[in-house]
């Protein structure tokens, strides 16, 4: 199984990327999903690059999001 990680805003004619926890997932039901097949891989995003801190800010998006930490 892999895991990626996205997000996306719904918009009148499609839907546009954006940060992880800033767009339209249900990330508590993300979540749930996971726990409920006892699911415990890995997962990865796609990024376009950034400096240190945007970096950083990715890793509490998914520590918060997906591992519900924090």
């Amino acid at each position: 199984v892999k895991v990626h990680l996205k997000d996306f805003k719904r918009k009148e004619d499609g839907y546009a990327w954006v940060n992880l926890g800033d767009g339209d997932v249900d990330w508590a039901a993300v979540r749930q999903a996971f726990a409920d097949i006892g699911y415990s891989g890995s997962a990865v995003t796609e990024l376009e690059g950034g400096d240190e801190a945007y970096l950083r800010d990715v890793v509490r998006r998914i520590d918060r999001l997906v591992l519900g930490r924090g």
